[in-house]
């Protein structure tokens, strides 16, 4: 456990050495920029990962579980590690196992609980989607059955050419649906302007 703390010290060391470099008054400006914002997705964050390490806790069976702050610590190292290589997201997974075994878990238990846990983000990510995708459908929806095609004018943008392509071809668009970003951006300025 040592290397990790001195390569959090050393990290501590780099973001601090950057905003030397970059100038603390730009940073301080970013943050103003973003205001109080940012505040509330941190603390909106921060629940989450509550609850998210109270469920796992829910997992653990036996009297001698550990408690929601352990589980807590171990879901934002996962976050944390995962955050660092978004392209192999296995990182944190392994270093909370390793975290929950090295505090005397069962080995056993740990990984269990961590293939329980993945499989409920990924059903509940999948599930949110459904319901986002479903969402922006019937937004759509409502808004061209109110208005007419003179009074409603859409430009649909839809980078992933997934969800908005069946819109294509309707009366209320301004144009097809738009799917290429430099594309997005020239037929903006023409609408604006």
């Amino acid at each position: 456990m040592r290397w990790a703390s001195a390569l959090g010290l050393a990290g501590l060391a780099a973001a601090t050495g950057l905003i030397l470099w970059q100038g603390a008054d730009a940073v301080w400006a970013a943050l103003a920029q973003a205001g109080w914002g940012i505040l509330w997705v941190s603390l909106f964050h921060t629940v989450s990962l509550t609850l998210n390490a109270r469920a796992w806790q829910v997992l653990w069976p036996g009297a001698h579980r550990p408690g929601v702050a352990f589980f807590a610590r171990v879901v934002w190292l996962r976050e944390a590690v995962n955050a660092l290589m978004p392209v192999a997201r296995i990182g944190g997974e392994v270093v909370s196992a390793r975290v929950m075994i090295q505090a005397g878990l069962r080995p056993s238990l740990a990984i269990a609980s961590l293939v329980v846990d993945m499989t409920v983000c990924i059903g509940t990510q999948f599930l949110f989607t459904l319901l986002g995708l479903a969402l922006l459908t019937a937004l759509v929806l409502s808004l061209l059955y109110r208005a007419t095609a003179e009074d409603l004018r859409l430009l649909l943008i839809d980078p992933k050419r997934v969800e908005l392509s069946i819109f294509d071809g309707t009366p209320h668009l301004a144009d097809r649906v738009v799917s290429d970003a430099k594309e997005a951006a020239k037929r903006l300025n023409r609408l604006v302007s």
